[in-house]
């Protein structure tokens, strides 16, 4: 379960901080792409309580 017991509002919550990115992110800044996919992957999942978190970013990494 969400942390908000919602899971179509974490879902909202997500894609809201994904489609800020632009509002504020700048080529050349202290934080790679790659880094911010990492610590965004890190921080949706924490939002939605995913018990293996580790294990599934694992796994999204050598797919990509």
């Amino acid at each position: 379960m969400s942390v908000s017991g919602s899971p179509e509002l974490s879902a909202r919550a997500i894609t809201s901080m994904c489609t800020s990115l632009p509002q504020w992110y700048r080529p050349g800044g202290p934080i790679t792409p790659a880094e911010i996919g990492r610590r965004y992957a890190r921080m949706a999942l924490d939002m939605l309580r995913t018990t293996d978190a580790d294990a599934l970013l694992a796994r999204l990494h050598s797919a990509g």
